[in-house]
């Protein structure tokens, strides 16, 4: 399955960065559109109150962004999916060593024996003699068996639509933050877009835990029938959960931390308050 992604991938992605390079100098014209508008504020704002200072680097922003659009491939492969390739290549080493594996699809080929149920010391027929007892049961299973198979490739292809969403709609995030008070706008799409790709790192890690459990239950017997279908159920709940841990790893700390800057900002604001209402009294 993965590998099957991967070769999507390798045909889809030239022909957006194609889409990108097409909509590049539209995004420049558009960006220095928005320049102006953001001089202009910033030189009314200063006019408005000229004991203020004028900002000497008024011009840093909107040449950095049309420096970004300008050399906007490259910079996407530098900051963003090389520091994940690395992250992904950490994950898949240090899986391949423990479960033993080899090769940039070791962990892959593991994944698609563990999901079929198939082992050299389990028998998924044991299974299958529990659930024969009731047909509503083993429709059940049925479905639960087919979406632990389909699972990951459903998580691999969401990425890739993702990534490709995030891809083309940075072209226009850049120029639209220089709309004055719109900055936020491209760090919400670095970060959100970082998530995505980190997507396949975190995915190899939660594959690894679940394969390290069946490694250690593949000796089952008959009694733990009703197990394996348990851990079917844990293994679509746990992957589909994919992007939360991955969005938890760039977004937790910058909330606790804008969390905290809100609380030290406020606290103070309280106590004037308080303070002022007990001196009105």
């Amino acid at each position: 399955m993965e590998e099957y992604i991967q070769n999507i991938h390798d045909s889809l992605f030239p022909e957006i960065y194609r889409y990108v390079e097409a909509m590049s100098g539209f995004s420049q014209l558009l960006a220095v559109i928005f320049m102006i508008i953001w001089i202009g504020v910033k030189v009314m704002s200063y006019s408005a109150n000229l004991s203020g200072n004028l900002d000497p680097y008024i011009l840093i922003r909107p040449i950095l962004i049309l420096v970004a659009i300008l050399f906007y491939e490259p910079l996407i492969d530098l900051l963003l999916e090389q520091p994940v390739d690395i992250v992904a290549g950490i994950a898949r080493d240090g899986a391949n060593s423990v479960l033993g594996s080899s090769g940039s699809f070791g962990v892959a080929e593991k994944w698609d024996s563990f999901t079929s149920g198939v082992s050299e010391d389990f028998d998924a027929n044991q299974v299958w003699e529990v659930l024969q007892l009731d047909s509503g049961l083993e429709f059940i299973h049925l479905l639960i068996f087919l979406a632990a198979r389909a699972i990951v490739g459903y998580i691999l292809l969401r990425q890739l639509v993702f990534k490709g969403i995030y891809l083309i709609l940075g072209v226009f995030v850049l120029p639209f933050s220089l709309i004055p008070g719109n900055q936020d706008i491209l760090k919400k799409w670095f970060f959100g877009f970082l998530a995505v790709l980190l997507w396949i790192p975190v995915l190899t890690i939660v594959q690894t835990i679940l394969l390290l459990i069946g490694e250690i239950t593949k000796n089952a017997n008959f009694g733990d029938a009703l197990f394996l279908i348990a851990l079917q159920i844990m293994t679509v709940i746990a992957i589909l959960r994919v992007p939360r841990y991955a969005n938890f790893l760039v977004a937790a700390g910058s909330e606790s931390g804008q969390r905290f800057s809100e609380n030290a900002v406020a606290q103070p604001v309280i106590m004037g308050a308080k303070t002022l209402a007990s001196i009105k009294k």
